[in-house]
């Protein structure tokens, strides 16, 4: 642990001894994310639905973590905030692994970890020995499917019996084809210069970490695209802790980065990705997909995966450009493999794991352990 660390864990500490003047609130349920100064995705679709059930008090710590001097002071004011929610609410929902949590869960007070991945290709968490202190202190961890039991329980250092297989709530609007549709109006709406083209969604997850600096692959997409059909275009959403990076932009090669994904997800005929957990949101959408991994030996000796990448991915694996162009040239896929690869990893396809998480927040709720 860094020094900065150690001085703000003294620091809450200290706070932390006047707990017994907060009393844990009943009803209360806080959400807190450092990924995201809105609601979105999980968030946006439990918060609905238990508003819509009632009986709930709902808080929101949401913020975006970013680093700098001014950013460092900032996040330290809201590590208070954070302990002040922790010691006052029943249930904490997370989206990503916390600091404050980690150190100073009240007993009493549940934490129900959504995490903002539908998957995990890549090791994470506690199954990286880079992390600068261990993950703890969950009570549930919400999963797409039994495959990632043993994963998770590594990852968030908790017993295999604390993953419930509920299914992802953000993921029940792709089980809803007016959805879908609304979202390719939207996009079209948006870029008409682009409704009768075939759209290439290039979304990758970055390499690195925020404390020692994060890095990109980077692909020649101009020469990618003069090889490829006049109708082709080439979109591409940076991963949110890289979406100030611009890799460009011209007629047939644009930055969608501010865009929403599922929007990009239900209107691109075809994404290229690498590690990222998206890859398992979009095969509920039955289209083609590669994945771009020229680092794949280095990544696979440096971070690790938690699937056979090479034997279980449904979609080409390019390691070079020339591969990439090559899987790019055809529009076909292997629907069937594609369709044993979803129902392996995401189980629930019924468009109802808001609430089946939404029944377990209600359990939680009612427990007084």
């Amino acid at each position: 642990m860094g020094l900065a660390k150690m001085v703000l864990t003294a620091m809450l500490s200290i706070c932390n001894l006047f707990r017994f003047l907060t009393p844990i609130k009943a009803n209360k349920i806080t959400f807190i994310s450092m990924t995201a100064d809105h609601l979105e995705h999980d968030f946006l679709a439990l918060d609905r639905c238990l508003k819509k059930r009632g009986g709930y008090d709902l808080h929101y710590n949401l913020i975006v973590f970013k680093k700098g001097l001014l950013d460092d002071f900032r996040y330290m004011l809201n590590c208070f905030r954070q302990l002040y929610e922790i010691n006052t609410s029943k249930l904490i929902i997370l989206n990503d692994n916390n600091f404050v949590v980690t150190k100073f869960k009240r007993k009493g007070t549940y934490v129900l970890q959504t995490w903002h991945a539908c998957g995990a290709i890549k090791k994470f968490g506690n199954q990286l020995t880079t992390r600068q202190y261990p993950v703890k202190n969950y009570d549930v961890i919400l999963a797409n499917s039994s495959y990632w039991t043993q994963a998770y329980s590594e990852a968030f250092g908790v017993k295999q019996e604390q993953i419930a297989i509920t299914g992802m709530p953000r993921v029940d609007v792709l089980m809803d084809q007016a959805y879908v549709h609304r979202q390719q109006v939207l996009f079209d709406q948006k870029y008409p210069q682009l409704k009768n083209q075939y759209k290439i969604l290039y979304a990758p997850t970055f390499r690195g970490n925020v404390i020692d600096g994060l890095r990109y692959d980077t692909i020649d997409f101009e020469k990618l695209l003069a090889q490829l059909p006049k109708d082709t275009v080439i979109l591409y959403k940076m991963h949110p802790l890289l979406k100030n990076i611009s890799l460009g932009e011209q007629e047939r090669f644009l930055n969608v980065s501010d865009e929403e994904l599922y929007m990009l997800l239900c209107s691109c005929n075809c994404l290229v990705s690498d590690y990222s957990s998206i890859l398992f949101d979009y095969s509920l959408l039955q289209k083609k997909a590669v994945c771009y991994a020229s680092d794949y030996q280095d990544y696979a000796h440096t971070i690790g995966f938690n699937v056979k990448y090479k034997e279980e991915m449904p979609m080409d694996i390019c390691e070079s450009e020339k591969e990439l162009l090559a899987c790019l040239q055809t529009r076909d896929f292997d629907e069937e493999r594609l369709r044993r690869f979803q129902q392996r990893f995401m189980e629930h396809t019924d468009g109802k794991n808001t609430e089946r998480v939404s029944d377990l927040i209600e359990r939680i709720m009612k427990d007084d352990r």
